[in-house]
């Protein structure tokens, strides 16, 4: 591999670095900073010809590749949205580089990435060869492709609150969990021309809940109530619809989410209430559902919360044989989701694998 430093992948090599190191940021940062990486390598492509002699489309497709598996190696599952985002780029770049050809050899890259993750092997071809002014110009559409990304996802929540209006009525009762940006400006647009009731779990022990009332309490029209998690099930006969948000949407539907989303789905789908989801499509993976060891269920470590936010340090320190876990995610199954509301509009769960084939150039996961 080339020398990194010198050709704009110092950028990708520091975002690898803070996905090593399980740093908990948000999806949409981590979408954000991982368009922001790939655009700079591509600002590069130029002068990585002139300094590494690259000679054809496969050297700097490979470069794109590589990085890509590396970011795919450590995302899992809180870092989804930053592999999401490298498999966007990576559609791109193949549109950009092989876009009039059709051979089995350049799809070979897309047709094994998930099968083999960190194995993305091509079959160069010695007679692809381009100069400088080429690398010039495939670049330049490569930037414009990238930046018509960065600004579909900056959209993104605008585009989703919306469509409040269509789903939100008068006089309903709705059911959120904890602190979801998403959801606030969801409900926030809705409350421009209705009024309604938000009873507010307060999602223990990070009571982010408490978040959610305080910026909901300062608009006149929506009425908010903050409960504990452990009343849901005894308000939710008087609740209309349950709205939540997400970590990452799999190819079949499936959520990981924070934990304590599932048993709320699980009390709406007992009652028949419905459960929507407001997300952007960055968030929405190529992968079928993970293992449940990453969502939540026999996780290591580096995958928990503090258990000082559950008991005391004094309180723990008289049961030495307790052994306290606070994961920080859960899996939910698509059978309890009844509508996803995305920045492309509403979209079934069963309708995903469809997206699936829009978004990625991934075939189909068995």
């Amino acid at each position: 591999m080339p020398n990194v430093l010198s050709d704009g992948s110092v950028e990708l090599l520091k975002l690898i670095d803070s996905i090593k190191k399980r740093e908990l940021i948000s999806s949409s940062d981590l979408a954000s900073k991982t368009f922001t990486a790939f655009l700079f390598l591509v600002s590069q492509f130029k002068f990585a010809l002139i300094l590494h002699s690259w000679s054809s489309r496969d050297e700097l497709y490979d470069k794109v590749c590589f990085f890509v598996n590396k970011i795919s190696q450590f995302c899992r599952p809180h870092a989804i949205a930053a592999e999401n985002a490298a498999l966007r780029v990576l559609k791109v770049t193949y549109n950009v580089f092989y876009s009039k050809e059709s051979s089995d050899e350049k799809a070979f890259c897309h047709r094994t990435f998930l099968k083999q993750p960190g194995s993305v092997f091509r079959i160069p071809n010695d007679n692809d060869q381009i100069l400088p002014e080429d690398i010039s110009t495939y670049s330049s559409v490569l930037k414009e492709e990238l930046h018509f990304l960065m600004a579909e996802f900056n959209n993104c929540r605008n585009d989703i609150s919306g469509q409040s209006i269509q789903h939100v009525h008068t006089n309903e009762t709705i059911m959120v969990h904890g602190y979801s940006q998403t959801v606030e400006l969801f409900l926030r647009h809705a409350a421009r021309k209705r009024e309604f009731r938000v009873i507010v779990c307060q999602a223990s022990p990070d009571n982010t809940g408490h978040l959610m009332v305080a910026r909901l309490s300062e608009l006149p029209k929506i009425e908010v109530s903050l409960i504990p998690d452990s009343s849901m099930y005894a308000v939710m006969a008087r609740v209309n619809k349950v709205i939540i948000s997400c970590y990452g949407i799999f190819a079949d539907g499936a959520l990981c989410t924070r934990s304590g989303i599932l048993p709320l789905v699980i009390c709406a789908s007992t009652y028949g209430i419905p459960v929507m989801v407001c997300t952007g499509l960055h968030k929405l993976s190529p992968r079928y559902t993970i293992s449940n060891t990453v969502c939540g269920r026999d996780v290591e470590p580096t995958l928990l919360g503090s258990p000082s936010l559950i008991i005391g340090h004094r309180e723990a320190s008289s049961m030495p044989y307790f052994e306290i876990l606070n994961p920080l995610f859960e899996f939910v199954p698509a059978d309890v989701i009844n509508l996803f509301i995305t920045n492309k509009g509403d979209v079934s769960p069963t309708y995903m694998y469809r997206l699936i084939k829009e978004l990625y150039r991934i075939d189909d996961q068995k």
